[in-house]
């Protein structure tokens, strides 16, 4: 028997347990029923990202239940196979070996990761088996690459407690200034006074203090605006060996030709580089967009969904770097709050030349890489027999109310006449026919489908939902059948067995027989 856990981060950064499932065993049958009841009970929910132990049944359950989740595996769990499966064969080499995975999981850009990879294998032939048959082909799961463009509140293991403290302690103490002179500094009630109102007015507590601690972090960078020439020196970049990168404050998590190449070329507005004061190398590279949007090297915005300390150092040079809350994800708000009518906002220092800007439409989640998530999606989008079959009892459900209420009689004939059609063209042999006209019908329910998916992914990253026991069972009154009535305490206890004795039949005492009587 096995328990699976499932636990979400909320807007507060709080762990909450939302589900338990008790399985007879982890096969990818059993994963997958869990995963079933899940949809039951939240109404056919999905979630953007789901992390889970590195187990390849959880993955492939994952990925024919809930199609538009991307699967991760916890890079814990991934160190911890590696040690089992690998030591061994490898011996003394293992510690060579675990550093060169290293150097390849933080590769910042694809085609390097498959260089790098290929030659982990030419080196290591013991490894070859285990690396191509199992890491590899989950790679999107755990290589840094492929989950740097998630959503992942800045989790990379599945352990929440232990990485969300271990995360802020990192975060916070690896800064360049005291805890005391932290609470002194008032950076952004001070250099950014509308941004700091409206991120209180919108963020609860845990979030607003991730946030302003970004702010604070600003003033010891540096920014410069530079020409697209300057890339080549920026990709020289020594990459960590002995720790995910995801664990390092502040490192680069991609590339700069990357990152070029995953916008629009015609939305680059201007691009700058961001150091730290005390040194002459660049250390991020950031991208501002036309739509207000913006790319930085750091990915806390994509990642975390904090906006970085290098952008509000660009907003302190430039008062064309503005601030908006759609910036953020929605999921961090305040519950029913919407953020789609807020103005764009610059430094206070700007705000007597540049007055905040109120958009003339609702302003959707900007961000900068959302046609990527979409094309890394293959058969997220696809009309399948689940899509189909829930639209269909929607509309017969829906049909079948109102036909009851006005005692209309026409969708009997209406479903018979569908019905006798059908089996006429079953008998005729217009297969074909059929075929080409449930394509039509499926391309335009999946039009419907995208519609709604469009409408809903909007805005409602953080939509509260119940959760419901689909296999809930009333119980009945009474003493349950097939149990006995639990007696009073004045009841005669018919457990109690007296013990049998005999009966004089000459003097007709009790304890004793005619034989032994003493009066004979």
């Amino acid at each position: 028997m096995a328990l699976s856990l499932f636990v979400i981060l909320d807007e507060n950064r709080n762990i909450r347990l939302v589900a338990q499932v008790l399985l007879i065993d982890e096969t990818k049958e059993s994963h997958e029923w869990a995963f079933k009841q899940i949809n039951l009970a939240t109404n056919n929910i999905h979630l953007q990202v789901m992390m889970t132990d590195a187990d390849l049944a959880v993955h492939a359950a994952i990925r024919s239940t809930f199609h538009t989740t991307y699967p991760m595996h916890c890079t814990f769990h991934i160190n911890q196979n590696l040690i089992k499966k690998l030591q061994k064969l490898l011996g003394k080499r293992f510690y060579e070996f675990s550093t060169q995975f290293y150097a390849t999981c933080n590769t910042l850009h694809k085609p390097i990761f498959e260089s790098k990879w290929q030659t982990l294998i030419n080196q290591y032939p013991e490894a070859k088996q285990y690396l191509t048959n199992t890491l590899y082909n989950t790679k999107e799961a755990w290589a840094h690459p492929w989950t740097c463009r998630k959503f992942t509140a800045g989790l990379h293991a599945s352990s929440p407690v232990e990485s969300i403290n271990a995360w802020i302690k990192n975060y916070i103490f690896n800064s360049n200034i005291s805890l005391c002179e932290l609470a002194e500094i008032s950076i952004p009630s001070f250099m950014f006074t509308s941004i700091d109102k409206k991120l209180e007015e919108y963020l609860p507590p845990a979030i607003l203090d991730l946030q302003r601690n970004e702010i604070r972090q600003c003033v010891f960078y540096s920014a410069l605006q530079v020409n697209q020439e300057v890339i080549s020196e920026f990709e020289e970049y020594q990459l960590p060996t002995n720790q995910h990168l995801e664990d390092i404050p502040d490192a680069r998590q991609i590339t700069a030709s990357c990152m070029i190449s995953d916008v629009n070329k015609n939305q680059i507005m201007s691009m700058w580089t961001v150091a730290v004061e005390n040194k002459l190398v660049e250390k991020h590279f950031v991208i501002l967009l036309t739509n207000g949007s913006h790319y930085c090297s750091c990915l806390s915005l994509i990642n975390k969904g904090i906006i970085c300390r290098h952008y509000f150092q660009i907003m302190l040079c430039s008062p064309t770097a503005k601030f908006h809350l759609k910036l953020i994800p929605s999921r961090w708000y305040y519950r029913n709050k919407d953020a789609s009518k807020e103005p764009f906002l610059v430094a206070s220092k700007f705000e007597s030349d540049t007055p905040p800007i109120i958009p003339q439409h609702n302003v959707p989640f900007l961000t900068v890489i959302h046609q990527i998530s979409q094309n890394s999606i293959t058969l997220h989008e696809r009309l399948t027999d689940i899509q189909l079959y829930g639209k269909i009892t929607g509309l017969t459900h829906k049909a079948t109310i109102k036909a009851l209420k006005k005692k209309d009689m026409r969708i009997i004939s209406i479903l018979e006449d569908y019905l006798k059609d059908e089996e006429q063209n079953e008998n005729v042999g217009g297969d074909s026919e059929l075929d080409d006209d449930n394509e039509l019908d499926g391309e335009k329910l999946d039009d419907e489908l995208d519609d709604e998916f469009d409408d809903d992914k909007e805005n409602h990253e953080n939509h509260s939902f119940i959760l419901n026991n689909p296999n809930k069972q009333t119980k009945s009154k009474g003493r349950l059948k097939g149990t006995k009535r639990i007696k009073a305490s004045h009841e005669k206890n018919s457990s109690l067995v007296i013990s049998k004795q005999y009966k004089c039949s000459q003097c007709g005492s009790m304890g004793h027989n005619k034989r032994n009587c003493s009066r004979k």
